[in-house]
């Protein structure tokens, strides 16, 4: 027997509950935060957008052009000097729009004096003309002729200058003004006592020319300049735009208000470059710490990965791709689904869909679809002819022909052939253009031939093989038959002939209705599988092993339930571990029955096992095999219930799941249905391999779509990301 993996392979415990569900999202509105008016006077604004021909009133706008309108935070929409993150001037004005006036000057209302000697009096700091600094409010007192007091009467800076016998000869005193461009100087007491004039300072000019200098030294700078300290705008970007004209080298120039600073996210363009919070905004173009990613289907985090790192100990992240529904009513579309190679060239797997209709006599005839597997679009279909009512009903696929390109298999159960027979068939179809390159039919009239299929495009006796199901109708006996097939160069056509073909007693009625090639053995050899059992004797039903060559019987697996009639209802193959899936639904008749699903080696030893939720349950009527989701094993596998409870509650039914698991037991997978009668997890398929967003495709039948009279099924897409 091949090597097994190294997974462990303990007895396995029952599952205790399902989470998850679809989750149908909802879209929603938001109502600007400006008025809005209506002509219906019971109508909010939030009706407005429902009502034809509302008039919405006034759009906010952005009047002044600085990035902020009215509606929003700008204080005032008529000057482009007054916004949000403006620089606070000495203007009276809230230029920052922040509720504060003039906050940026808290010397404001202090008290000051003005004038010298007599002429000194008191006022308070206020903003000075030209809206940038602050001056003393006060207005100097007038001066009289000066007198021997040690007063400065005529407030000139000096004490006594010209009153005869007041000073001392040769006695200096400071002299003058030190206001603006005046320096004080030194006046000298003469042989009189007479301060003499005022020797070696500056005395203010007579006028004040534009330098941005207090030349009068009168307090005020520029003050002879009219259009100082009025605002202007540089021509610059961002907040460097807004500024003042001031004298500069005797010119009027208008300097900006801020000066370029580092560029913030905060909308405002600190740099004054042109570009606003360049350089500032996280990798999802937004201000503050990046979102965490969660399990949502999003690129949270904006690193080009899309649900990296949101598993969490129990369950793999899994969001909704999408979801197809069948075209034809009647057509159970997800009867039987296949993963496929990408069809339309957007790097994701796609999906193979088969909607069988009913049952022969029916004028319902069946389809194939094959779908978008990054979300669910339908990308082609393909219409069975009025004999091929069951079309879909087993999917299979190989590269027959070894062109690098998979055939469709695709069964055909009830299919009218000649003589009016309905024999059953196996239609091989070339991939995306549904080209019939081969049609196999059945020997037996009401014989099922094609309910089960699958091949393999090498096997050791042959280049190719296909393995059809035969399952017992009408008292016939059920059969599994192995062909060779060949390709005719001339044609393009495949040949078969059949290598070996097993019956089934009068009794085994269910044998075919499953079959499966496992992969080759340490010696190349393959093994298949089929279902050997009935549906009316006291024998469970069993799965043998035989040999691909010949048919020989090489080893059978019995139900580890009593009485389980329907052992093998499903059975998933890996295709390099000599290890499947093999399901049970629930038996008829048998008590409390919960349909199980079990993951067992060749001679039987079980790996995993899986139990209905309650009681009722028909899991494992689907099973799928797959590489590894969790990092802590090598395998997943997954089992379908599609109808849940039924049987046990018809008066209060539940959805049906699908519940996937590693091959230590480890949960990774919880799906529900959304409603009891849609047989969601009637057929599963899941891919090995990442698709371009790092996800992995698991697909779910659903063939009886609920709420519709006349169903058309539906197929599910889920995105699963590994560890």
């Amino acid at each position: 027997m091949p090597p097994r993996p190294r997974a462990a392979r303990a007895a396995s415990a029952l599952l205790a509950g399902c989470v998850g569900g679809l989750l149908v999202g909802c879209a929603g509105g938001e109502t600007p935060g400006g008025g809005v008016s209506s002509p219906r006077a019971d109508a909010s604004p939030q009706d407005a957008s429902r009502i034809p021909g509302a008039d919405m009133g006034p759009v906010c706008q952005d009047a002044d052009g600085d990035g902020h309108s009215s509606c929003e935070d700008d204080c005032d929409d008529t000057s482009p000097f007054v916004r949000p993150g403006a620089r606070e001037l000495c203007n009276g004005v809230d230029d920052d729009c922040n509720g504060r006036v003039d906050d940026g000057y808290p010397r404001l209302g202090e008290r000051c004096t003005a004038g010298t000697g007599v002429c000194e009096t008191e006022g308070g700091i206020e903003c000075a003309p030209n809206g940038v600094d602050v001056r003393c409010g006060a207005v100097p007192g007038e001066g009289r002729p000066e007198t021997c007091d040690q007063v400065d009467e005529d407030c000139d800076g000096t004490v006594d200058e010209g009153a005869l016998a007041c000073c001392r000869p040769g006695e200096q005193v400071p002299c003058g003004s030190s206001t603006g461009a005046c320096e004080q100087g030194l006046t000298t007491c003469d042989e009189n006592g007479v301060f003499g004039e005022c020797q070696g300072g500056r005395g203010p000019a007579d006028v004040d020319v534009c330098n941005g200098i207090d030349d009068d030294c009168n307090g005020l700078t520029d003050d002879a300049v009219p259009e100082a300290g009025a605002p202007c705008m540089t021509g610059a970007e961002g907040p460097c735009g807004p500024g003042t004209w001031r004298c500069e080298s005797r010119e009027l120039t208008c300097l900006p208000l801020s000066v370029p600073g580092t560029e913030l996210c905060n909308g405002v363009d600190d740099d004054c470059d042109g570009e606003v919070d360049e350089g500032a905004r996280n990798a999802c173009g937004e201000c503050g710490a990046l979102p965490p990613e969660t399990c949502n289907g999003t690129d949270d985090d904006c690193d080009g990965h899309i649900d990296e790192g949101t598993a969490s100990d129990e369950y793999v992240c899994t969001t909704p791709r999408g979801r197809f529904d069948g075209r034809i009513e009647g057509g159970r579309a997800g009867l039987a689904v296949e993963i496929i190679a990408d069809q339309n060239a957007d790097g994701f797997v796609d999906v193979l869909v088969g909607a069988p209709g009913p049952p022969s006599p029916s004028d319902v005839s069946g389809a194939l679809y094959v779908v978008s597997g990054r979300d669910g679009r339908l990308l082609a279909q393909h219409g069975g002819a009025p004999q091929d009512g069951e079309l879909g009903s087993a999917l299979a696929l190989a590269d027959l022909d070894g062109d690098g390109r998979d055939e469709w298999l695709v069964g055909i159960p009830d299919a009218v052939t000649a003589g009016g027979q309905s024999r059953g068939r196996v239609a091989v179809f070339e991939a995306g253009t549904f080209r019939e390159r081969l049609s196999m039919v059945g020997n037996l009239p009401s014989g099922r031939f094609g309910a089960s299929v699958d091949a393999v495009s090498e096997a050791p006796e042959g280049p190719a093989v296909i393995i059809v199901g035969q399952p017992s109708y009408s008292g016939q006996r059920g059969r599994v038959a192995l062909y060779d097939v060949t390709l005719d160069e001339g044609s393009g056509q495949f040949r078969h002939a059949p290598r070996w073909e097993v019956l089934g007693g009068a009794a085994l009625e269910t044998l075919g209705s499953t079959v499966a090639i496992g992969p080759p053995d340490d010696f190349g050899q393959r093994e298949v599988l089929f279902v050997h059992g009935d549906d009316g004797s006291p024998q469970d039903d069993e799965i043998v092993l035989a040999g691909a060559g010949d048919g020989g019987t090489l080893g059978r697996i019995g139900s580890p339930v009593p009485s389980q009639r329907t052992f093998g209802t499903a059975l998933g193959v890996h295709p390099l571990y000599p290890v499947f899936a093999v399901g049970a639904w629930s038996a008829p008749g048998v008590p409390n029955a919960r349909g199980a699903a079990w993951l067992a080696w060749p001679d039987g030893e079980i790996v995993d096992e899986m139990q209905g939720i309650a009681p009722g349950d028909h899991l494992g009527v689907a099973t799928v095999l797959a590489d590894r989701l969790r990092g802590d094993a090598e395998l997943t596998w997954c089992a379908g219930a599609p109808t849940s409870a039924l049987d046990a509650e018809p008066a209060n039914p539940r959805p049906g799941y699908v519940l996937c698991r590693t091959e230590s037991g480890a949960s990774v997978v919880s799906l529900a249905g959304a409603s009891p009668s849609d047989e969601f997890g009637r057929a599963l398929a899941l891919s090995d391999t990442d698709d371009p967003d790092g996800g992995r495709l698991l697909v779910v039948g659903a063939p009886a779509e609920s709420g519709v009279v006349a169903r058309g099924g539906a197929v599910y897409l889920f995105r699963l990301v590994p560890e």
